[in-house]
């Protein structure tokens, strides 16, 4: 997954932090919006921290696995083996310390992990985004800044997010209006796709665009839903439409289910939760499946977010929650968006951003996907450019 830019590419905020206050040798947390860079810049942190001592005792502290995958493809092939890399829940169950810990999406950490965090290591350099924090118990802005007595750094511009994206996003988030725009990104209007009621086009659609987007090299492409009930739903509608045997009661667990896709030759992968792989599912030219909160901290080209009919739930306690968890789900696409349902109205949440987007019937996109579909069969690639929405 291209995600990790190196240091030519970096943007004059970005250099500041690599070139001036890393060397301070100071406790830092990096604030910044959904695709401002901080991962990015805890791997160049590394980095550098390697270049000035290559005895160094690192570890990488992370809270998904499929985050873990993410970081290790940015890190150097060279420093592979020197850096720890793990979840905060095999940090806690260790004694070890460090010169330096890289903490990732430090916000959605209970307030003892990051006083051991402090405890056990000389420096630690922290990335987060309250905006993001999706979890409860979780520690608040002040309670990082002293916990680690740490100096905050803030990134203003947005890499990741096209303007509409962008816009998209300030009505679950207000303040990301007030960040600065990548103004050598290409804007690309989202898409609403509607189907009726109760129809099966919604997922058909799905599939075939999300197949055809991901067969394209450098192409990440996900469909995001909620809960692992709707996975396993949209899994077998997938096995279904490709006639293939549906999961049985015995496939009961993520790993099972991905190896009865993987054996019946289906372009699926489940991320999440330890199972599946980024590496191998890009690499296999595979669409991925996650929950929103699986896809937290990651980046794709192509972004499904299906089953917005209107009263779905995703998240049964708390509104504010729900607001968080979409606008996760929303800013994980660096390019194409896809937000659908089958139902006669949307869920309000796209019904609050449909002024900012293209809706179209979902007949209409099945046609359009199929000529895309014959073009891609009488050549080797075609790029999304070359397809008129």
């Amino acid at each position: 997954m291209k995600w990790f830019k190196e240091y030519a590419e970096l943007d004059p905020e970005q250099r500041d932090f690599v070139d001036s206050k890393f060397s301070e040798n100071k406790n830092y947390w990096i604030q910044g919006h959904a695709g401002s860079g901080k991962s990015v810049l805890l791997v160049h942190s590394l980095i550098k921290a390697y270049n000035k001592n290559p005895n160094l005792k690192v570890c990488f502290v992370l809270y998904t696995h499929a985050l873990i995958d993410m970081i290790k493809t940015g890190i150097p092939s060279e420093l592979k083996s020197k850096v720890e890399v793990m979840t905060y829940f095999q940090f806690q169950k260790s004694s070890k310390t460090y010169d330096l810990i890289l903490v990732d999406e430090v916000q959605d950490l209970p307030a003892n992990v990051v006083k051991e965090l402090k405890r056990r290591s000389s420096r630690v350099i922290s990335a987060g985004d309250m905006n993001q924090s999706i979890y409860e118990g979780t520690v608040s802005p002040s309670e990082i800044e002293n916990l680690l007595n740490a100096q905050t750094f803030g990134l203003k511009i947005i890499h990741r997010l096209t303007k509409t994206l962008k816009k998209i996003a300030s009505f679950f988030k207000s303040d990301v209006l007030g960040a600065k725009e990548d103004w050598n990104k290409k804007d690309v209007q989202v898409i609403i796709g509607k189907a009726r009621p109760f129809s099966a086009d919604e997922f058909e659609f799905v599939w075939r665009k999300a197949k055809l987007q991901a067969s394209n090299s450098n192409s990440p492409t996900v469909v995001l839903l909620p809960f692992h009930s709707s996975i396993v739903k949209f899994m077998n509608f997938v096995l279904s439409h490709e006639n293939k045997p549906t999961l049985d009661e015995s496939m009961n667990d993520n790993e099972a289910r991905n190896k009865h896709l993987d054996k019946h030759n289906v372009k699926l992968e489940y991320i999440g939760n330890g199972f599946g792989s980024l590496d191998n599912a890009v690499g296999k030219n595979k669409v991925m499946v996650m929950t929103y909160h699986s896809s937290k901290g990651l980046d794709f080209k192509n972004v499904f977010i299906p089953n917005l009919y209107g009263g779905m739930t995703i998240w049964k306690d708390s509104e504010e929650m729900s607001k968080t968890l979409f606008f996760v789900a929303v800013t994980r696409s660096r390019e194409n968006l896809y937000l659908t349902y089958a139902a006669n109205s949307p869920h309000k949440y796209v019904a609050l951003v449909q002024g900012e987007c293209r809706v179209k019937d979902i007949s209409e996109l099945l046609e359009e996907v199929k000529k895309e579909e014959n073009l891609f069969s009488g050549s080797s690639s075609v790029d999304d450019d070359d397809i008129a929405f």
